[in-house]
């Protein structure tokens, strides 16, 4: 039960606040900073509201990294030196493929916003 409700309100905030999508230019937000900066305005927060919000997200945060470690270990586990090393092959393939999709759209977005 606790974790289906924590899935459930990570899944809430994530997709809540996660502000504008592509193509809104400057608007775009993603970092958790701006992020914050945008909940807390359009919620009106007062300090000590954004101040235990972001505590809760933090916390929240480090907990997810800790379940991620502990599954990356699970499955580890489970698989054969082979199978590991093609398992950090595809990641690291994985990583440099989004890295250059990142830049690519950081590029349109910059030709974009010169215009």
């Amino acid at each position: 039960m606790k974790k289906a409700l924590l899935i459930a309100l990570t899944l809430v905030t994530t997709t809540a606040f996660a502000g504008p999508g592509m193509g809104h230019g400057p608007k775009m937000k993603f970092d958790p900073e701006q992020r914050m900066d945008r909940m807390a305005e359009t919620l009106e927060l007062t300090d000590a509201q954004r101040t235990e919000i972001e505590s809760i997200f933090e916390e929240q945060h480090e907990k997810m990294k800790t379940l991620h470690d502990e599954t990356r270990e699970r499955v580890d586990a489970v698989l054969t030196a082979e199978q590991r090393d093609k398992a950090q092959a595809l990641q690291e393939e994985r990583k440099e493929k989004m890295k250059e999709r990142m830049e690519r759209m950081q590029q349109r977005l910059e030709r974009k916003n010169a215009e």
